[in-house]
């Protein structure tokens, strides 16, 4: 299963981590994940279902923790919030938690996205400021859900690379499930 029996990760599990990483390091260069990692975590993580290598208990259980992944962001990225890449960075990567564990780590994601950004905005530009940014921000997101309007928002604009929190997330499910599990 996810860990091997003395606490350390199995060879299928490091791999997962470090495409996981891959993905963090390029959103953090570049705020994109390519189409190519996405479908390399889809491969991988379908066959970890398969072989009962991953925390998915069928292929199934897999199929369903992506579809969840998917619907759960895919709304962020219609009102402009989240790129695409982001989106299908997470469904790819919940493929390997399976079920129970995809939307636990949505939530962690969300949670961890909230706290790293604002974090960033507090280094970045200091205590008065990000408080008027994260304001003007929650008033801006606020007026786009109410409108519905997806088209005036542009996530090429994004500054924060939210693939950092996903793949977090998503990394510590995989490594710890029962702390996820928990949560």
């Amino acid at each position: 299963m996810p860990v091997t029996s003395f606490g350390s990760p199995s060879i299928p599990h490091v791999v997962y981590i470090a495409s996981l990483g891959i993905g963090m390091a390029t959103d953090i260069r570049a705020r994109r994940v390519s189409n190519a990692l996405v479908g390399w975590l889809l491969l991988i993580g379908i066959a970890a279902a398969l072989t009962h290598l991953s925390d998915a208990r069928s292929l199934g259980d897999a199929l369903a923790a992506g579809g969840v992944g998917l619907a759960l962001w895919l709304p962020f990225w219609l009102l402009g919030l989240l790129g695409a890449g982001d989106v299908k960075y997470f469904a790819a990567g919940a493929i390997w938690l399976g079920l129970p564990l995809a939307w636990r780590a949505a939530l962690l994601a969300a949670l961890l996205g909230g706290v790293m950004s604002v974090l960033v905005l507090l280094y970045q530009r200091g205590l008065r400021q990000t408080a008027g940014t994260v304001a003007l921000q929650w008033q801006q997101a606020r007026a786009v859900i109410a409108s519905a309007d997806v088209g005036s928002s542009d996530a090429a604009r994004r500054t924060f690379p939210y693939a950092v929190p996903m793949g977090s997330a998503l990394a510590l499910a995989a490594l710890r499930p029962v702390w996820l599990l928990n949560f």
